[in-house]
């Protein structure tokens, strides 16, 4: 499964230790027949990523067990061409639908737009807390106009829904990073996805075969196209 790095600790500093799928509303049991909660078997953070810094913010965790696809529950591909194509991106999760307010217990999606590299680093300059040398080009601005991601919504995707094999398909362009005052009109940054890809490939690869030899598939199966 793909997040951002600094999810795999909390503010006290703790790992998680369950990934929960399918599930819409997290305080309601009454949406919980296709929900599925596994444990975590390890969370492999970008080896260059660093807790006090804002860079390199992607990570794979695996489960201990195999998910299972239904309605519900479905794979993602990843978007890995450098160019983006798309005028407006969608953003998912559970974050806070305003700034100071709690997060929601309700899944929520918000179409943002791209925003410039020229226009963003007037929001994130060299120096500030994290960004030691500023924005790197594997972090992507997204917003608009009082829409945004918010606290809660850190790992989440940044997606477009593309017609692939005769279905609508989502494809992750990036994952959710980090922002300012969520709301207020200043883009959020998030980490693509097709500068990881390599990364992506290669941990997959070495953790997929058992001490027996054979093949296992504990993770979400991500489709680099």
């Amino acid at each position: 499964m793909l997040t951002a790095a600094h999810c795999a600790a909390n503010l006290n500093n703790e790992p998680p230790d369950v990934v929960r799928f399918g599930d819409l509303n997290l305080y309601n049991a009454t949406d919980d027949e296709f929900a599925q909660q596994y444990k975590i078997a390890e969370i492999l953070r970008h080896p260059e990523h660093r807790f006090s810094a804002k860079y390199h913010d992607i990570a794979l965790i695996k489960l201990e067990q195999r998910v299972t696809l239904n309605e519900t529950v479905t794979p993602a591909c990843l978007w890995s061409e450098e160019e983006l194509r798309f005028d407006v991106l969608e953003a998912a999760g559970w974050g806070a639908t305003g700034f100071g307010q709690s997060q929601t217990p309700t899944l929520l999606k918000v179409s943002l737009k791209s925003v410039e590299r020229d226009r963003c680093d007037q929001f994130y300059r060299v120096g500030d807390r994290g960004l030691r040398e500023g924005l790197q080009d594997y972090q992507l601005c997204a917003g608009d106009v009082k829409m945004d991601t918010c606290p809660g919504d850190s790992g989440g995707p940044l997606q477009v829904k593309l017609l692939h094999n005769a279905k609508v398909t989502p494809f992750v362009v990036a994952v959710t990073s980090f922002g300012s005052a969520c709301g207020q009109s200043t883009p959020g940054v998030y980490t693509k996805v097709s500068k990881y890809a390599p990364w992506i490939r290669s941990v997959i690869a070495a953790h997929e075969t058992d001490a027996e030899g054979g093949k296992i598939f504990s993770w979400i199966t991500l489709n680099i196209e």
